[in-house]
């Protein structure tokens, strides 16, 4: 037996809005896109992973969807690049995400060493 064209779309559609994210999570890749855009800064996919886990539906506290879609719209103009480098970094557990801010050449984690010019 067949199964229906209606019952077909049904289950297309539940599929489809089960890996839709929620504002708080494409808060997430709107930061990671402003850091490569604006920042010179890439961040991997495990970092913008533990974002996306954190920023799950099931992890968040009431309102909080709401908030982050009254301020993604804002995000250049509220972010810096050194905040949205600490913030992977603390998201990710990592030290990953650096442009070199933090006293390091921003690739390895090794000390960077300016020659003063």
């Amino acid at each position: 037996m067949a199964a229906s064209p209606k019952l077909l779309l049904l289950c297309g559609l539940l599929v489809g809005l089960a890996a839709c994210k929620n504002e708080c999570q494409q808060l997430c890749t709107d930061m990671a896109d402003f850091a490569a855009d604006e920042c010179n800064q890439e961040f991997d996919k495990d970092q913008l992973k533990a974002c996306n886990d954190a920023y799950k539906k099931s992890n968040l506290e009431e309102g909080a969807i709401e908030t982050c879609e009254e301020v993604r719209p804002f995000l250049q103009e509220e972010w810096t690049c050194e905040e949205i480098g600490e913030y992977f970094d603390a998201a990710a557990g990592s030290g990953g995400g650096t442009d070199g801010a933090d006293g390091t050449d921003g690739t390895d984690g090794t000390e960077r060493h300016d020659s003063g010019m």
